[in-house]
């Protein structure tokens, strides 16, 4: 499950550079925080290969892992949103009527300018 959350997030850097036409300044921003997250996830990834490997019914190693767990839930939510919000604000700019960055968000929040 955490290795799908990392292959997820990865993902989505591929798409914010598509999106960004392979912008190098964007590449490099959202890599340092796929690294941020994939860092975050690397504990919980070792717990769960240890947890296979271990005894079947031992219970405190899965309590263990879970304070590691939240804290990569948290940064893939957190990177992921941010993703998603810079994806948006660039499609926006493709509609032609919108051109600064206020307009944009105006845009995104109440949805005008984006036709019927």
């Amino acid at each position: 499950m955490i290795l799908s959350m990392v292959l997820n997030s990865l993902l989505f850097v591929f798409r914010v550079r598509a999106v960004y036409l392979n912008s190098t300044k964007v590449t490099i921003i959202f890599g340092i925080l796929w690294l941020t997250t994939l860092s975050q996830l690397l504990p919980p990834i070792a717990s769960e290969l240890n947890i296979t490997n271990g005894e079947p019914n031992d219970c405190s190693a899965i309590l263990e892992m879970k304070s590691w767990v939240v804290t990569g839930f948290i940064f893939t939510a957190v990177f992921d949103t941010a993703v998603f919000i810079a994806i948006s604000m660039q499609v926006l700019g493709f509609t032609g009527n919108i051109r600064t960055w206020k307009e944009r968000a105006s845009s995104f929040v109440h949805g005008k300018e984006l036709g019927n």
